[in-house]
């Protein structure tokens, strides 16, 4: 069995979609090599090209490059130009430091609370005398007690690359101590995670419930912890060595929640790893075609326990996918757009409680319902199926590939039948 997926035609009708949403792409937000000491000893990367100076009057930095310019107060400068309570909150604060650094106060409705990498941020759009130039300012809390203010100036028609480029920089703002703690955590202790229990710590191929459970950890080992990823409900998320944790999967990265395992070593000096970029996609919702089998007409598709009869299946694809590329929200393509061929034979057999669907283990996650992984051209694909009866399966595919460096992800139901 060989699918494609034609990344070229996908990305084509993307940038047809939205053609604004690739502004900042993440090859350019990579290129944040040069580490500034901003006062007070925090810190902050920008690109090759942003100089920078001190603002004497205020202990401030500007930052600019032929495009923008930024002005930054840390947080014992912002603390030193409002005074905060004792629960300050970050939409208030806005107002506030405008107030004290521009004698303008923004209306709170037109204030966004937002999340800056965890942690909790506001934003205010605004415009310069004169219609020529425009502006963005955030207020973002470190730590407790600890915020601080980020405004950025740019020309009128380029505050979305402004506003891309600052929260690029915004989320590599981290005090001395912090800074400190991630040099050190590659020379330090490791991490790692361990279960005593089968079928408890679910293996992911992201951060977070949504994303496809692969596998289990192991119980009885130990396994070092790569990276660390906070969800915005704060939830920790560690990634592991795929080909430690999860050898037999086709996921391109495996994430274990911190709630689900046990831990040992320097967990706290763990690095911060991005999550992927490909999130789990809402299956379309086209019916799936050829529902009906002669031993199951009409009845309960759910049937429980139901085995597939071993042999030669038909594998047909819903008529529309639903597909998003790094950086982009969802929009629906048409099947024969993304995949070939739409409709495929593999052989499927069962053996205890593994199915081989065309020769790849899938494992049995309930009664009727298997999850596993295919190769597909230019990446990988997850399948959750379950089983009607003997001869009809329902379920979908995730696919998931690169193309000219942007990540995308298809998610299409599909029907198998015998």
């Amino acid at each position: 069995m060989k699918i494609t997926l034609r990344l070229t035609v996908l990305l084509l009708l993307f940038a047809l979609l939205t053609p604004m949403l690739l502004a900042f792409p993440a090859a350019a937000q990579d290129n944040l090599t040069q580490n500034i000491d901003l006062p007070e000893g925090y810190i902050i990367s920008v690109p090759d090209d942003w100089d920078f100076e001190a603002d004497g009057d205020s202990d401030g930095i500007y930052l600019n490059n032929a495009d923008f310019t930024v002005y930054i107060l840390t947080p014992p400068q912002v603390a030193e130009v409002v005074t905060l309570g004792k629960s300050p909150d970050v939409v208030d604060l806005m107002v506030d430091i405008n107030v004290a650094l521009f004698d303008w106060e923004p209306d709170a409705d037109t204030i966004d609370s937002v999340q800056i990498a965890g942690h909790p941020a506001s934003r205010v759009y605004y415009d310069l005398e004169g219609d020529e130039f425009e502006g963005v300012s955030y207020v973002i809390e470190l730590g407790d007690l600890e915020f601080a203010f980020v405004d950025g100036v740019a020309s009128v028609g380029e505050t979305d690359e402004l506003e891309d480029a600052l929260l690029a920089i915004l989320r590599t703002f981290k005090s001395a101590d912090e800074a400190a703690s991630v040099a050190s955590a590659a020379s330090g202790e490791p991490c790692f995670v361990s279960t005593d229990s089968r079928d408890t710590a679910r293996l992911r191929v992201g951060p977070g419930e949504n994303r496809s459970s692969v596998a289990f950890l192991p119980p009885g080992d130990d396994f070092e912890v790569q990276g660390q990823f906070v969800d915005d409900d704060q939830n920790v998320w560690y990634q592991l060595d795929k080909d430690a944790a999860a050898p037999q999967s086709a996921a391109a990265e495996i994430w274990v929640a911190q709630a689900e395992i046990s831990e040992s070593g320097d967990c706290d000096a763990v690095v911060d790893a991005s999550a992927p970029p490909v999130v789990p996609i809402t299956s379309n919702s086209n019916p799936p075609a050829n529902t009906d089998s002669g031993s199951n007409s009409g009845g309960d598709t759910n049937q429980s326990g139901a085995v597939p009869s071993g042999g030669l299946w038909t594998v047909t694809l819903n008529s529309e996918a639903d597909a998003s590329c790094a950086g982009t929200g969802n929009f629906h393509v048409p099947t024969t757009e993304v995949f070939s061929p739409t409709s495929f034979t593999v052989a499927i057999s069962i053996s205890g409680s593994t199915m081989f669907f065309d020769g790849s283990p899938f494992s049995r996650t309930g009664s009727g319902s298997y999850f596993g992984s295919i190769e597909i051209s230019n990446g990988n694909a997850q399948l959750t199926l379950n089983v009607a009866n003997a001869n009809t399966i329902t379920g979908q595919m995730v696919a998931n590939a690169v193309f000219d460096g942007q990540a995308c992800s298809t998610t299409i139901g599909l029907t198998a039948t015998r």
